[in-house]
């Protein structure tokens, strides 16, 4: 806390870069020692130092040419090494490297994964990184800004000095899109909010715009079984469905009526649900139950119909 301009970064970077570099150089021995096969060879008792000399040098040639000479009564056996698990070595290098990534972009799972980790927990350190990113931008775009001062003040008599700023380009975000479309129903956005959310600029006095997306007419009651089966071949089914549309029309209408000025009456959101779940026993349905119960009767029916047809139809 003595200290103003505090830790250095590179100093807690110090001790693992130096373990690191030492971890790679037993890994690396520990890859060329036991990173290929042994070749053992045997030779009987009694042998010469000569013959064992040339045994050796045969060996060492088989480990470059795979190919060797050996005496008839003698013998070589390749011996591999098998180890389970993450190796010590291996272990340090990686645990340098989080402490060192976490000195300098304050998160590790961004960089990299190890196996470990899930997305969710990849997007939250990249956030981390990013505010990390975003604070050195801001320590910078402070240094300059004050040279750009001082330089001004030395060369400009009540200039006003330029100001020094990173500038990133970006997409537009769909999820600001469905917020604001989803919002506008009952809040009232601000258009310079919603420009800057989207990433878009607004358009100069005069600058041609494109044209807006008109809303698609809503369909009448009265057309939508029309408009759902228009591609589907006439049966019993949609005939029915038509006529259901028509005849429940004016008992539908009513109840969207009654709840309609319901909601125009009403002066907040809980006053509104108060007041649709006392007034929904209210609702006049006596029409709407007695059109539903001739259509369930009418489609049972013309199914026994259907069913007592193609029964005929296979006996034939």
């Amino acid at each position: 806390f003595a200290n103003p301009y505090g830790v250095a970064v590179l100093s807690s970077c110090f001790w693992p870069y130096t373990f690191k570099h030492g971890g790679f150089r037993f890994f690396v021995k520990f890859c060329e020692k036991y990173g290929i096969p042994w070749a053992v060879g045997k030779y009987p008792a009694g042998t010469s130092d000569a013959m064992i000399n040339e045994l050796t040098e045969r060996l060492a040639e088989m480990v470059e040419d795979a190919v060797a000479a050996i005496p008839a009564d003698g013998s070589v056996e390749l011996v591999s090494l098998s180890s389970s698990g993450q190796l010590p070595q291996e272990r340090l290098i990686q645990l340098c490297n989080a402490e060192i990534s976490k000195a300098i972009n304050s998160q590790t799972l961004a960089t990299e994964i190890n196996g470990q980790g899930s997305r969710a927990a990849a997007e939250t350190h990249r956030g981390r990184e990013q505010d990390n990113g975003s604070a050195d931008r801001k320590i910078v775009e402070y240094s300059m800004s004050e040279l750009f001062a001082w330089t001004t003040e030395i060369n400009f008599i009540d200039a006003a000095p330029p100001r020094f700023e990173f500038f990133e380009e970006s997409e537009a975000r769909q999820e600001w899109v469905d917020v604001f479309n989803g919002v506008r129903a009952f809040l009232d956005v601000p258009t310079a909010f919603a420009y800057d959310r989207l990433q878009i600029p607004p358009p100069i006095d005069g600058e041609p715009v494109l044209p807006r997306a008109s809303a698609p007419a809503p369909v009448p009651l009265s057309d939508f079984a029309a408009a759902v089966v228009a591609d589907i071949d006439p049966t019993p089914v949609s005939a029915h469905t038509e006529q259901l549309a028509r005849d429940t029309e004016p008992s539908i209408k009513a109840m969207l009526d009654t709840i309609r000025a319901h909601v125009e009456s009403a002066d907040s959101l809980p006053a509104l649900r108060d007041t649709l779940l006392a007034s929904f026993g209210a609702l006049e349905s006596d029409d709407l139950v007695k059109v539903m119960q001739f259509a369930f009767a009418a489609a049972d029916l013309s199914g026994r119909f259907d069913v007592s047809e193609a029964a005929k139809h296979n006996v034939a």
